[in-house]
């Protein structure tokens, strides 16, 4: 998911689109009093969809409109009757993943969809209604975007991503260990948005699939990044209000960050959108998205570390046998 920004001028022009497809549907949900029409992942998947119409998440319209839905379903059936806590994120976050699985969907944002009603105590049967709406919107400009591409000479390669090989359980248990690690201190500070939506995405495509290349070389940027579209989102809602124009600023400045960055990191974007539907967002919340992001890291790190030493340890055991059986034989015949 973590991808080096393209910065070639087309996309710019594709960057107008995605925020203008964003902002129109901001501008529905004023209308028509669903609020979540503009939930948080929409930005994400949008401007991926808009931008990339050879990515796995563009390929898949009917899985972008099925999985959110899902997974927000499920998300509201579990407010509704346990609340929020610990183990109902643990819960919320492990079926919607196994939802992802089982409908062989590439659409890992539906973990974020499923989290929110959790995070933000949603609670309203229209929550899963109004993802459905938005995303059939989105998943019909994928399809008309895929049947211009097929019909042209230059399809491109498309990309892919790969969520249903063989995952490696001790990451996934470190995946939801951590999830429960934030959730925790959540019930201990009462800041419900250190546990922002996105952050599950980020974190399993991190601690999972450790599809991570750029920020290793600069974990400070993706903070940075995380940081900055935080900002960008409160500013915005604090100078225009909770506006289609303060939206639009608000992405806006989420791409013009992952631009100067040089990171394309679709949570990232997610995250500008989040003070839209959190009516719990306030001046801490990029300090907040920022302190999660720092753990998250640092925890990616560890787990590096731990197992790169216990490579080590495999590679020099069998070569210090090794040297023990050569030289055995050697003493054997000298003792003889």
């Amino acid at each position: 998911m973590m991808r080096r920004a393209n910065l070639n001028p087309k996309f710019q022009t594709h960057d107008f689109a995605a925020v203008l497809f964003v902002s129109a549907v901001a501008q529905m949900a004023h209308w028509s009093g669903l609020a979540l029409l503009l939930f948080p992942e929409l930005g994400a998947l949008a401007h991926c969809v808009i931008t990339r119409p050879n990515h796995a998440w563009s390929k898949a319209p009917a899985a972008l409109i099925v999985t959110p839905t899902a997974t927000g379903l499920f998300g509201i059936i579990v407010m509704q009757s346990f609340g929020t806590g610990i183990w109902q994120v643990e819960l919320v976050v492990g079926i919607s993943l196994a939802i992802v699985l089982i409908l062989r969907s590439p659409i890992l944002p539906a973990l974020s969809a499923g989290l929110l009603p959790l995070v933000l105590h949603v609670s309203q049967w229209t929550y899963p209604i109004a993802l459905f709406l938005s995303c059939s919107m989105l998943g019909a400009i994928a399809m008309i975007r895929n049947s211009r591409v097929e019909s042209s000479a230059a399809t491109g390669k498309p990309s892919k991503i790969v969520l249903h090989g063989r995952l490696d359980l001790s990451r996934i248990g470190l995946f939801f260990l951590f999830l429960a690690g934030i959730a925790t201190l959540v019930q201990l500070t009462d800041r419900p948005l250190l546990l922002f939506p996105p952050l599950a995405v980020l974190g399993f495509d991190i601690l999972v699939r450790q599809n991570s290349h750029d920020w290793v070389r600069s974990p400070i940027r993706l903070v940075l990044l995380f940081f900055v579209c935080g900002l960008s989102g409160i500013i915005a809602l604090r100078l225009f209000g909770e506006t289609t124009l303060a939206v639009a600023v608000a992405m806006g400045g989420a791409l013009c960050a992952k631009g100067w960055l040089d990171l394309y990191v679709p949570p990232a974007i997610a995250v500008s959108i989040v003070p839209f539907a959190a009516s719990t967002a306030g001046t801490a919340y990029p300090f907040e998205v920022s302190f999660s992001v720092v753990l998250l890291v640092a925890l990616s790190l560890l787990a590096r570390s731990i197992e790169r030493l216990k490579v080590k340890a495999v590679t020099v055991s069998p070569n210090a046998q090794v040297e023990k059986d050569t030289r055995t034989p050697a003493r054997r015949s000298s003792i003889s």
